[in-house]
């Protein structure tokens, strides 16, 4: 069983909702997703989300249920090097096996790295576990292609005289150092001046 406005805050009914192979799709403004929205420069777009369960047969005649979430959206997060908005795509395709009891979720989960372990329940809140997956799938230095630190531009570290040695700035470039080194182990012509 699932509710009937998955636009709003859509719940399942894990056992029913797997055994009958149930589907359901929404998008979900991030407005929606608090803890999430925290992490962003600002909550306006959407995720775009589907949730699907089905059961698998044991070999001991019994069954499992799995649910299967699917996402994308963009998002826009800070920069780390220029501190401006950097919008940032998020897709993912996660695979959860449903089981009875923590306890039971905790001794299964030290044996597979196959998927990861949900427990049962007759009101499963959807987007909370689509926030936390949401969560997981951004990076942690979010960070545009090319930019420059604040007080930078792209052409040249510091910008303006920011950061950069004055009288660097006015001899312009400095020479390589490794030029320099090759220059010292070059030997002399006679009669340099060397004594």
């Amino acid at each position: 069983m699932a509710s009937p406005d998955v636009q709003a805050r859509p719940w399942i009914d894990t056992n029913e909702f797997t055994r009958t192979g149930q589907r359901i799709s929404g998008r979900c403004p991030l407005a929606l997703l608090a803890r999430m929205s925290d992490m962003l420069t600002d909550d306006d777009g959407y995720v775009d989300w589907s949730l699907e369960g089905e059961r698998s047969r044991r070999a001991d005649g019994g069954f499992d249920a799995h649910l299967a979430l699917a996402f994308s959206g963009a998002v826009r997060m800070r920069c780390v090097r220029c501190l401006e908005p950097v919008e940032i795509t998020i897709e993912d395709r996660r695979h959860f096996k449903l089981v009875v009891t923590e306890s039971v979720a905790e001794r299964e989960d030290a044996q597979t790295d196959d998927f990861d372990l949900l427990v049962t329940s007759p009101h499963f809140e959807v987007l909370d576990l689509l926030e936390d997956e949401a969560i997981m799938a951004l990076p942690l230095a979010p960070a545009h292609g090319t930019c420059a630190r604040p007080g930078e531009t792209a052409e040249r570290p510091g910008g303006a005289g920011v950061g950069i040695d004055p009288d660097e700035a006015a001899q312009g470039e400095r020479p390589n150092p490794f030029a320099v080194l090759a220059a010292l182990k070059k030997p002399r012509p006679p009669g340099d001046g060397e004594n």
